[in-house]
């Protein structure tokens, strides 16, 4: 019993070490790659968050922020067709209707997402990382 202790401590400290390390190098790529991260409230905030019940994450790709509604759709259309992206709608204080991909609490996943995304010619080369606050 006392070795299996150890032994589930030891895992638990290598998937600790392994989350750091996947953070580093996913904030390594945000900075090297000029991805933009915004905070949700440097933005005026969130009226209506799509996944929000479901929420998966405080991290999400945006792919595209819009006024006109039509062309959310348009793309969050794409985006569906594109793959399982877990892709919904926020909608912003300021008006804009985001089309959210790749919601996650770990910011190496939301990097791995943008990166799939841009594999795809959905993904614009200006997206960016939402912080939900």
């Amino acid at each position: 019993a006392k070795a299996a202790r150890e032994k589930a401590v030891q895992d638990s400290l290598a998937l600790v070490a392994k989350n750091e390390a996947d953070s580093v190098e996913a904030c390594r790529y945000i900075k090297e790659n000029g991805v933009r991260l915004y905070t949700s409230s440097s933005l005026g905030g969130i009226v209506q968050d799509e996944a929000a019940e479901g929420c998966r994450g405080h991290y999400r790709v945006i792919v595209g922020s819009f006024k006109d509604k039509a062309n959310a759709h348009k793309k969050l259309t794409q985006v569906e067709e594109a793959g399982e992206f877990g892709s919904h709608f926020i909608r912003m204080r300021n008006g804009m209707i985001a089309v959210a991909a790749c919601p996650s609490d770990r910011i190496q996943n939301v990097v791995w997402g943008l990166k799939e995304l841009k594999t795809n010619d959905v993904c614009p080369a200006d997206a960016w990382i939402l912080k939900c606050e």
